[in-house]
């Protein structure tokens, strides 16, 4: 957000400039026209690899391809069938754009430099010789064996990304609250809500009293969590 207020280099944060565009009111906003923006604001830094995550850069991805510029193209999501699941899409909808999101992908995988793929699922959607598999854990080394050990051991569970019902918010608070075998165990929680609305719910279930919610942690704060 802060990086967003203005364009040009905004900030420069352990030696990476941080280039802002305008944040888009609305998500017809951020899906049409903050891509473009975005990409435009690449082209003016006239870089030398140009990598990129949400789909709806995909298109654009392709037309920087066609400019003769390297793009690589890094997926997080199964996006087809992720969009069968999008509570904001209309059900009639949702097939069609699944498909056509497919075949975007699988056009942009054999056009485009190259794709990295956070998971061996996601990977095998795509040519062998055109993806590289980097998958997102934890780095063993975080956690060293001696000295820093954690004040008050306990047992618990751990969950760090977005609060959302499509990620199983509401199924994971609910899963805690029926383990009554062992009643001290914890559920903690980093990351953002999608809503103020869905928080408000998730607070009403009964796992919600064996919670302990974060909120946004930083690198340093997940491995503290995680620790």
């Amino acid at each position: 957000d802060e990086c967003g207020k203005r364009t040009g280099v905004d900030i420069v944060r352990e030696g990476i400039e941080i280039v802002g565009v305008p944040r888009r009111p609305g998500r017809i906003g951020r899906m049409l026209v903050s891509p473009l923006e975005v990409v435009l604001a690449g082209l003016r830094r006239k870089a030398d690899i140009y990598h990129f995550h949400d789909p709806e850069l995909l298109p654009l991805g392709l037309l920087l391809r066609m400019l003769g510029k390297h793009v690589i193209y890094d997926v997080h999501e199964d996006v087809p069938r992720d969009i069968l699941v999008k509570p904001w899409i209309p059900r009639g909808l949702r097939g069609l754009l699944s498909v056509s999101a497919g075949s975007l992908e699988w056009i942009g995988a054999r056009a485009l430099s190259g794709v990295v793929a956070a998971t061996p699922t996601i990977a095998r959607r795509f040519p062998k010789d055109r993806v590289a598999l980097v998958q997102n854990f934890a780095l063993k080394s975080e956690f060293p064996e001696d000295g820093e050990a954690p004040r008050e051991p306990r047992w618990g569970v751990a969950y760090v990304g977005g609060l959302t019902a499509d990620r199983c918010a509401f199924e994971m608070v609910e899963a805690i609250g029926r383990i009554e075998r062992f009643p001290e165990l914890r559920f903690l929680i980093a990351g953002i809500p999608e809503s103020q609305s869905l928080m408000a719910r998730i607070r009403e279930l009964r796992g919600w009293s064996r919670v302990e919610y974060r909120g946004y942690q930083n690198r340093e704060g997940v491995r503290r969590l995680l620790h």
